[in-house]
């Protein structure tokens, strides 16, 4: 018995929407370095200069902006390894569930007696713009022309 053709496009392995020329591989790593960085050097000098608790804030803040983006752009890939046409609605639900998520972390870590709000909001805040500016840099240095070079 033969199997019964396909109606729509089989889905792409993985690996080949990795190596597409996307550019993922090269943003999450320009995305992940500074960040960690960030951790690190953040977290000591919070210890140093900081209240009592601003350390373990820091840490905290940069490490759930660090998983919601990351986990973010690892959805994404599996969701573009599927039909083009749902691309966009995939993207789309991510970032709602993304923003639901942090939301309800964001509660959860209001109530906390440990927190120090300043250095919580500064290790979001921060951790923010360096993985934005990571992500861009690694587009940046992912891309390849699709046009012949001038001669």
């Amino acid at each position: 018995m033969s199997q019964p053709p396909h109606t729509r496009p089989p889905r792409r392995d993985l690996r080949a929407v990795l190596a597409d020329r996307t550019g993922v591989p090269s943003m999450l790593k320009w995305a992940l370095l500074p960040n960690g960085v960030a951790l690190i050097a953040g977290t000591l000098i919070s210890l140093l200069l900081g209240p009592p608790g601003a350390a373990w804030s820091f840490a905290v803040a940069v490490a759930v902006v660090g998983v919601f983006f990351a986990l973010g752009i690892l959805v994404l890939i599996r969701l573009l390894a599927g039909p083009a046409e749902f691309a966009l609605a995939a993207a789309m639900g991510v970032y709602v569930a993304q923003l639901s998520l942090v939301f309800g972390v964001l509660l959860v870590l209001r109530q906390a007696s440990w927190l120090h709000l300043n250095a919580f909001a500064a290790g979001a805040i921060g951790a923010t713009i360096l993985w934005q500016a990571g992500l861009v840099e690694g587009l940046r240095r992912a891309r390849q022309p699709v046009y012949s070079p001038p001669v």
